[in-house]
């Protein structure tokens, strides 16, 4: 009986109302409870460099190309691809694959970086000193940066996010 007690009581215990449904998805981040010291900041700042690396037409062969094709650097042989042909011809418009993607994937890479700059300085760790943050912030101030600086190239003036969306 007293075993079948202390096992009751335990079993009662764990279930603590407060925090029952206190679920946090797992594909994406928790404001004020990722940042904890130097670990997530880590994470936080290489999360910056995901949106480049998505697929294909990420930073890849193809926007290279996109960067090269109005300069006497690139080869504009016909190839058959109608992205390329598209590209050579500058007959793209705003619904070209890659455009819409980068566009896309730049501002995911700016949203991940406002993310870092905004909350490392937030962790809880007193071991996290501000100059360790600092090393984490500038990545991702960097990415961001890098970023604006291929959107302009694209596309000139560009709306200028330097702040956190939870919901792009």
């Amino acid at each position: 009986i007293i075993v079948l007690s202390i096992i009751v009581m335990t079993w009662f215990s764990g279930c603590n109302e407060d925090n029952l449904l206190d679920k946090y998805p797992k594909d994406e981040v928790v404001q004020n409870v990722f940042m904890q010291g130097e670990a997530t900041a880590r994470q936080a700042a290489i999360g910056c460099f995901q949106p480049l690396k998505q697929w294909e037409e990420s930073y890849s062969s193809r926007f290279l190309h996109a960067l090269e094709v109005g300069t006497d650097n690139e080869d504009n042989r016909p190839t058959g691809q109608v992205w390329r042909t598209q590209m050579d011809e500058w007959t793209f418009g705003a619904t070209h694959s890659g455009m819409a993607f980068w566009w896309g994937m730049f501002y995911k890479t700016i949203n991940n970086a406002n993310y870092a700059i905004e909350y490392i300085p937030t962790a809880k760790d007193p071991k996290f000193t501000k100059e360790i943050q600092d090393k984490y912030i500038a990545i991702a101030q960097l990415l961001r940066a890098f970023s604006y600086m291929n959107l302009s190239i694209f596309w000139g003036n560009v709306p200028l996010h330097d702040n956190y969306a939870s919901v792009i």
